[in-house]
């Protein structure tokens, strides 16, 4: 309709065409319009309502670009210009303000051998005193180091374990993770130490060689408290700590009991069988420190080698609770555990 309505438009335009054109090109050129014109509305971005929540997401998301290049004193502020009834042209003005250099650079490598790799390529390294601030020089320095690791031995590395422990806020304060000394130090953004987080502030949720730190965009603080295997919220502002995740170190019995729990625990299978519990590792029973940490409580007791439930229809319920008792302790000797159930069947014997 649109096309006849530009042919009609002008009296002796038809004729111009017919002239210099046959039917089936002003057929084509017919054509050629209404789909150019779809083209453009499949191209062409849909209009958006003004929604004030997603320009401070815009705000915040290009002051964050430009302090993941180094302009940590970046501002970013927005306008909104009306240009009829229901439109505005928004506008955001960004002031990058003075781009931070890399002032120094310290290693924290626990492992020798590591530290031994680490220091032969250090020249190569990506990152160098005096150089302009990238974030990206950061993960390509870890890209770097974790190639370097894995082509020297170190095959199951993982990536996590390379960190930069320092974080930013939303007013450009510098906050320094320092595991050795299991606290955070804050810097305002000309660099000055202003104040740190430590045992001090809360004997009960002290930090144990933390490694990892981030700033949400909501400016929430999260620590990874390694050896409380635990990720702890942080506040400077309240002098507050809470835990936000834990976790506890699993062994493979630990694993082994859950197993064990799961199938006593289907009725498809115990309503149908007798089930039994042994425990064996040494021959002998000798508890020299019964209260050890758990990882190393194997080295120092010797629990014996026993038939704890006895084969019986009752034997699954009985295994889900004793299960929990039953500990790592001193090896694992076979002959004993052979000879005692032996035992055990053909003559009721119970072990000891």
């Amino acid at each position: 309709m649109k096309f006849k309505n530009w042919l009609k438009k002008k009296e002796k335009r038809t004729q111009r065409l017919n002239k210099w054109l046959s039917k089936k090109q002003i057929n084509a050129l017919q054509n050629y319009g209404v789909l150019f014109n779809d083209w453009l509305r499949k191209i062409g971005e849909p209009q958006t309502l003004l929604d004030s929540t997603a320009i401070i997401t815009s705000q915040n998301r290009i002051a964050q670009y430009y302090k993941n290049l180094g302009y940590f004193d970046v501002e970013v502020n927005f306008d909104t210009i009306k240009i009829k009834k229901n439109k505005v042209i928004l506008k955001y003005f960004i002031l990058p303000k003075n781009k931070y250099q890399i002032d120094s650079i310290k290693s924290i490598i626990k492992s020798s051998n590591i530290d031994s790799i680490y220091q032969k390529h250090k020249a190569k390294q990506i990152i160098q005193k005096g150089a302009l601030f990238e974030i990206k020089k950061f993960e390509e320095e870890r890209q770097r180091l974790i190639l370097l690791f894995k082509n020297n031995g170190m095959y199951n590395l993982q990536q996590i374990i390379i960190q930069f422990t320092a974080a930013f806020d939303s007013s450009g304060n510098v906050y320094v993770l320092d595991d050795y000394g299991s606290q955070i130090q804050k810097f305002n953004s000309s660099g000055v130490y202003q104040s740190k987080y430590d045992f001090n502030n809360n004997w009960n949720q002290a930090f144990y060689f933390p490694e990892g730190i981030h700033i949400s965009s909501a400016g929430n603080m999260y620590v990874a408290d390694t050896f409380n295997n635990k990720v702890r919220q942080v506040s400077f502002s309240t002098s507050s700590v809470s835990s936000t995740f834990s976790t506890t170190e699993s062994s493979r019995m630990d694993i082994a009991k859950k197993v064990i729990k799961r199938i006593v625990s289907n009725t498809e299978l115990t309503s149908s069988a007798n089930f039994g519990l042994m425990e064996w590792g040494h021959p002998y029973r000798s508890l020299r420190w019964p209260s050890a940490p758990k990882n190393i409580r194997w080295r120092y007791n010797y629990y014996g080698t026993k038939i704890r439930v006895p084969v019986n229809s009752d034997g699954a319920r009985k295994i889900y609770t004793d299960v929990d008792n039953v500990y790592a302790g001193g090896g694992t000797y076979l002959t004993q555990a052979l000879i005692i159930s032996r035992s055990y069947f053909a003559n009721g014997h119970s072990g000891f």
